[in-house]
């Protein structure tokens, strides 16, 4: 009599097809996490080239208002190129900010205040800052100065 052996291989490990499924799905998710960082990385580029426009138009408001009313019509037209910005304390801005240009603008307005519709009359202060490299606005930050009382 023969004794006969019968050897069960059980299945172990994953099959060719199985290992390429595997890594498709795991290079999905790879690259969907990768977009999603790289996304996130711009949005906060973006965010932090607003922050600086806002800030040095808010900048360059502050030295316009901060004179005498009557000199309000000489900023208007004015422009200052990326690299030259000044403080109102005469010094360069940072290195950050030196890559942005800004320019101001200045109008006579009047304007209708309540429901009893007071007239108000004064000057609307603009202030822009631009991108030097791109020329896209940054910021625009505007200020209505009221005429002072006679």
């Amino acid at each position: 009599m023969r004794w006969r052996t019968t050897i069960h291989h059980s299945r172990r490990g994953f099959t060719l097809l199985e290992a390429l499924m595997a890594s498709a799905i795991l290079l999905v998710a790879v690259l969907a996490v990768t977009g999603a960082v790289t996304s996130g990385q711009q949005h906060a580029l973006e965010a932090q080239e607003r922050i600086n426009g806002a800030v040095v138009a808010d900048e360059l408001l502050g030295q316009i208002v901060c004179g005498a009313y009557s000199a309000l019509p000489t900023w208007h037209g004015h422009v200052q190129e990326a690299g030259t910005l000044r403080g109102s304390n005469g010094h360069l801005l940072p290195p950050s900010l030196q890559r942005l240009s800004r320019e101001s603008a200045v109008h006579d307005e009047t304007i209708s205040v309540g429901p009893l519709q007071v007239r108000i009359r004064g000057r609307r202060v603009i202030a822009i800052a631009r991108d030097d490299a791109t020329g896209r606005v940054l910021a625009r930050v505007e200020r209505f100065v009221p005429e002072p009382a006679p």
